[in-house]
C-alpha cells in the first residue's frame, strides 16, 4: 500500500484531487485514506447493505459544490505551528473543516484565509489583533475576541499529531524518530497507539 500511494502520488498533478470510494468491509481503509487526504480530496466507503447509487450520488453531489479550494490561512503576527491536517483539504459544500495546531506567545489575530472560489481568488478575515490568554498585569484583561483554549483542546491536538505520524509511518516505514514522538505524544497526552 505504501508503494501504491507513493506512485499515485507522483504520476497525479498538483491540482488533481483524487476522490477514493471503496465498497464493502473488505476494503484496504489507509491507502484509501491515504490517497485522499494527500491529494487533497477525500474517501467515502458503503457497507454492502447499503445503496450504493445513493451513496455515490451523496459523494457526487459533495464533490461538485466545492466553496473554497487550494485553502492557506495566515495567522498574521501568531507564531503558529504542528497544523493538523496537512495539506488543509478543500472545502465542500455541507462540509467543515477542523484545523488544530499550535502557537508560541500570545495570540494576535486577525486570522486571512485565502482560496478559490470557481475562477475568483478570495479573502476572508477574522478577528482583530487580540489575546486569549490571561494578562500578566494585575488590573488589566485582554481583549477576549477568541475563546480561551479549553484544557481537552491539547489532547485533540496530539490525537491529530499521532494520527500524521502513523499516516507517516505506514508510508515511509517505522522510523525511530516517528516511532519515539508517537510514543512521546502517547505518554504525555493518554493516547492509545500500536507503540
Amino acid at each position: 500500500p505504501a508503494e501504491i500511494l507513493l506512485m499515485v502520488m507522483a504520476k497525479r498533478s498538483n491540482k488533481t484531487r483524487i476522490f477514493a470510494f471503496g465498497g464493502g468491509f473488505d476494503v484496504n481503509t489507509p491507502l484509501l485514506d491515504g490517497i485522499g487526504s494527500k491529494s487533497r480530496g477525500r474517501s467515502d466507503y458503503v457497507k454492502p447493505e447499503e445503496n450504493l447509487e445513493t451513496a455515490v450520488a451523496a459523494l457526487y453531489q459533495r464533490i461538485s459544490s466545492p466553496v473554497l479550494t487550494d485553502i492557506k490561512i495566515d495567522f498574521g503576527k501568531t507564531r503558529s505551528y504542528d497544523m493538523y491536517p496537512t495539506p488543509i483539504p478543500d472545502l465542500f459544500q455541507g462540509d467543515q473543516i477542523v484545523l488544530f495546531g499550535r502557537y508560541r506567545g500570545d495570540f494576535q489575530g486577525p486570522i486571512k484565509v485565502t482560496g478559490t472560489a470557481g475562477p475568483e481568488k478570495k479573502q476572508y478575515v477574522f478577528g482583530q489583533e487580540s489575546t486569549d490568554r490571561p494578562s500578566k498585569k494585575k488590573g488589566t484583561s485582554p481583549k477576549q475576541e477568541f475563546v480561551a483554549p479549553l484544557e481537552f483542546l491539547p489532547k485533540l491536538w496530539a490525537t491529530r499529531k499521532v494520527g500524521y505520524l502513523l499516516e507517516q509511518i505506514r508510508v515511509n516505514g517505522a522510523q525511530n524518530e516517528l516511532k519515539n514522538e508517537v510514543i512521546r505524544l502517547a505518554k504525555k497526552f493518554g493516547l492509545v497507539t500500536p507503540y
